[in-house]
């Protein structure tokens, strides 16, 4: 909502219908989370960005696949001067024509986007199909592409004739076609039925707003009151219900239990939404708040019971167990403290294995709660892992406020709040100490590169999830991760020479044994496996070097020239030598033919 307007101002437009309406055009692909760019003569211009898939394909060395697909996409819509949906690695965009006087000049590129929700086999295959390696989530970078595949916008085919007629619309607003005055209309109707595709995170974003102490007030504010509108509030809510959910199902896959947990998450957004006045939010990958207006302390009490309900229902058909923790219903308690009395409630409920707690909150908070949560997580009873997860979340939640939602302060303190919760497992030996330093290596590799708090924190959170994991299901779990340790020796070491057993040794495993390992999960020998590895990276420094031949062989680990000829001709189908012409050839034609087009940013 917009500030109220002095009385003595009035806005005119100063540019012309066509060109004041474009100015729009940023503001409503940030409504639907899509990313779209100009091909012009000069390049391609974003006109809107969003993370996508597309930056593991050229962290992974994909990019001229990706560029072939472009010229062909692009070449058919200059060829029948109409808009195609097209399909690449397992997402599609939209390319529509700006036609000027019977030729088209330039290019719109919406996308990607999904046609429809991600199943864990889309996943896993796109993740194989990408790396070649294999999908887990104890793999910090597969939990990044998982967590933006199922973020990508999915148009169902409802709406995917919107989105064309929208983005052709667009168009015609760019060569000055068409009224502006019947245009505009269209156009934000258009973007309202497509905007209600991004409900869900709309949703979470404010409700994340209303329990930060630091934002809730502005939530309050009468200049909200239209974003409150749209997600159907009438005013921010001051009571929470917290429900946590657990796999009923301990042998289920991990990134089924992944996929489902997200599907959980959006069918209670559903359930907010069809109530009416009810928010709700996402806590990690394990839970959701809902909040609802202020009532009678029995009318909140019945409220809460409704939803929990709703809710326990959902969770069975996805086999989960729910258990939830309310506030307390009175009056006089902010939300974010009525938030954190629920969380602690629920997080009670967790640990006795009952379906509800009602919680009190403390509108006196104490002096250093932060302090207090890191003494009770070394405290934790390891016979109890699924506590973990709930008692470190109320953790991160202290330190996000404890440091105002900094990333840098809130490093420090999450990682010792994540070596603090694992003291009492290696204290028991039920964690072993080379085992955590692991965990807490990836972590910390992970969470430096971090760009958010929020990516911080859902770093760490998969680390305890990890360490979960591991009590629950300590066999699987340590083979598993005896496997990472042995793929990552195997990873630094295609350099040098080594052997089966050295392998073996770096994953705490007898090489008969990692050796029928590579054959069930990679369905070939550990020797070709590692011979595929080599040769995919003399392929990149092959083509992106001057090397020659014998030193780009010593670099990848073969012992001589002609082993490394032998290897390469059998796995790649061509010598080391016509390789790099080839490459070389095709990245100077792509580079060529794509001047300012097919290379997306």
């Amino acid at each position: 909502m917009s500030s109220p307007r002095s009385p003595g101002f009035q806005p005119r437009d100063v540019l012309p219908g066509h060109s004041a309406l474009a100015l729009c055009v940023p503001y409503w692909f940030e409504r639907l989370g899509i990313a779209v760019t100009l091909v012009g003569p000069r390049g391609w211009h974003a006109l809107h960005t969003m993370p996508n898939a597309i930056a593991f394909e050229h962290e992974h060395g994909l990019e001229v696949a990706r560029w072939e697909y472009n010229e062909r996409s692009m070449a058919k819509v200059a060829r029948s001067h109409k808009s195609l949906i097209t399909r690449h690695a397992g997402f599609s965009d939209l390319f529509t024509p700006v036609t000027v006087a019977g030729q088209v000049k330039q290019l719109l590129v919406t996308g990607p986007f999904l046609r429809a929700s991600v199943q864990p086999f889309d996943l896993v295959e796109r993740w194989q199909a990408l790396t070649g390696r294999y999908a887990h989530v104890a793999d910090s970078e597969f939990v990044r592409y998982a967590s933006i595949a199922l973020d990508t916008l999915v148009v169902d085919d409802a709406r995917l004739g919107v989105l064309q007629r929208m983005m052709e619309s667009i168009a015609d607003l760019i060569t000055g076609r068409g009224d502006p005055v019947k245009l505009a209309p269209e156009l934000e109707r258009m973007v309202d039925g497509l905007a209600d595709l991004r409900f869900a995170t709309r949703m979470w974003r404010a409700a994340h707003a209303m329990v930060d102490p630091h934002t809730t007030r502005a939530m309050a504010s009468p200049s909200q009151s239209d974003q409150l509108a749209e997600l159907s509030l009438e005013r921010v809510p001051e009571q929470a219900l917290v429900t946590l959910i657990v796999n009923r199902d301990e042998s289920v896959d991990a990134v089924e239990d992944l996929v489902k947990r997200d599907a959980f998450q959006r069918g209670c957004v559903d359930l907010a939404r069809a109530r009416g006045n009810t928010a709700c939010g996402r806590i990690g990958d394990h839970g959701v708040a809902f909040l609802v207006p202020q009532a009678s302390e029995s009318r909140v009490k019945a409220q809460f019971a409704e939803i929990a309900e709703r809710a326990a229902r959902l969770a069975r058909q996805l086999r989960f167990k729910l258990h939830a923790g309310t506030s307390s219903g009175a009056r006089g308690a902010s939300l974010p403290a009525n938030y954190q009395a629920a969380l602690g409630a629920a997080q009670e409920a967790l640990s006795r294995r009952v379906a509800m707690v009602h919680g009190f909150p403390d509108v006196r908070p104490a002096a250093d709660p932060l302090s207090e949560l890191r003494q009770k997580l070394g405290e934790m009873e390891p016979a109890r892992p699924l506590d973990f997860s709930t008692r470190f979340e109320r953790y991160l939640q202290a330190v996000a406020v404890h440091t105002g939602y900094r990333l840098e302060a809130a490093r420090l303190h999450v990682k010792i709040g994540y070596e603090r919760l694992a003291e009492p497992l290696i204290a028991r030996g039920l964690l072993e100490t080379g085992v955590f330093h692991d965990l807490a290596s990836k972590a910390g590799r992970a969470a430096d590169v971090a760009n958010t708090i929020r990516d911080l924190f859902e770093t760490y959170r998969r680390a305890v999830s990890d360490l979960e994991s591991m009590l629950a299901r300590p066999v699987e779990a340590r083979r598993e991760s005896n496997l990472q340790r042995a793929v990552t020796f195997i990873h630094e070491h295609l350099g040098d020479s080594f052997r089966l057993a050295d392998a073996a040794r770096a994953g705490g495993f007898s090489p008969h044994y990692l050796s029928r390992l590579f054959k069930q999960r990679e369905h070939v020998t550990f020797e070709r496996y590692v011979q595929r590895l080599r040769v995919e990276r003399a392929k990149q420094l092959l083509a992106r070097t001057k090397l020659d031949l014998g030193t780009v062989g010593r670099l990848c680990g073969f012992a001589s020239t002609s082993y490394f000829h032998r290897v390469f001709r059998q796995i790649a189908g061509a010598t080391p030598r016509r390789h790099r012409r080839q490459a070389t050839r095709e990245l100077e034609r792509q580079r060529a033919r794509v001047k300012p087009s097919a290379r997306r940013a």
